[in-house]
């Protein structure tokens, strides 16, 4: 081995070394209530919100720390099909927008609709 490549050998070892100790070092995880659909998205993200909000009033503790780190799970589950879903209902609006500028009032109707269904879904409370 060439004497320069060496600092670059001890670099790389290190650096898959390291994600492996602090690995270590982080807690237990956990596995948080999955959302599957919008629906269930947008539940848990209001039922675990209000969790986090009581968490929140309470004096500061690693209890209460470890209880938010387990919400946090949940509420990216339910943030991920949100912003999928968000992505999809954008996709369908922009589908209405160029047909209304093709002036294709059948494919309006049918964009409009679909667009309507999935957005309401997100204002429904």
């Amino acid at each position: 081995m060439y004497r320069n490549q060496r600092p670059l050998l001890l670099a790389l070892v290190l650096s898959l070394a390291l994600p492996l100790s602090v690995q270590a070092e982080r807690p237990d995880h956990f596995k948080g209530k999955q959302s599957h659909t919008l629906e269930e998205a947008l539940e848990n993200l209001a039922s675990y919100n209000k969790k986090l909000d009581e968490v929140l009033t309470k004096e500061d503790s690693l209890e209460n720390i470890a209880t938010i780190h387990q919400l946090t799970y949940t509420l990216e589950s339910a943030l991920e099909v949100i912003d999928t879903e968000a992505a999809d209902i954008a996709a369908k609006l922009e589908e209405l927008h160029l047909a209304s500028e093709r002036n294709d009032t059948t494919v309006v109707r049918q964009k409009a609709t679909a667009y309507l269904d999935k957005s309401n879904e997100l204002i429904r409370k």
